[in-house]
């Protein structure tokens, strides 16, 4: 009887966390408009985000080949933040080189692209904390 109570119990719990979590993800998503488009792709902001890999490719020196990771762009994060700075601050932007756009599109595109692995990271800043939740709540061990 008892661990039928505690089974009832648990589920509920389960429940609960993973209604609270659908909210918060809800919240976030839609603060950022973070939406996922079937084949169209990942947009963050407007912005679809398979269209940035270009630039995300030459600012991060190859460094990064798409932007599917989103486990590597949050791990670098800082890396990245540090490559946005160095581009904003040379006299000729890659994009203005290699496309030749104008300085303020060049500009544009390389600060959507930042909002974007801030989105990206701040995301998975949230992920692990609820996984982190998830696992204090149900005593359960599993981590994204």
């Amino acid at each position: 009887m008892f661990k039928r109570l505690g089974s009832v119990i648990k589920n509920f719990k389960r429940r609960h966390f993973e209604k609270q979590v659908a909210i918060q993800l809800a919240r976030f998503d839609e603060m950022h408009r973070y939406e996922e488009r079937g084949h169209g792709g990942l947009c963050i902001n407007g912005n679809l985000v398979h269209e940035f890999t270009y630039l995300l490719r030459y600012i991060s020196e190859g460094q990064f080949q798409s932007m599917e990771d989103h486990h590597a762009i949050h791990s670098n994060i800082v890396q990245l933040r540090a490559h946005f700075s160095h581009e904003l601050a040379k006299p000729l932007m890659r994009e203005e080189d290699v496309f030749g756009v104008g300085r303020a599109t060049a500009e544009a595109n390389l600060q959507n692209l930042r909002r974007i692995c801030e989105v990206i990271s701040k995301r998975m800043e949230l992920l692990a904390e609820i996984s982190n939740q998830r696992g204090n709540q149900l005593g359960i061990s599993d981590r994204i």
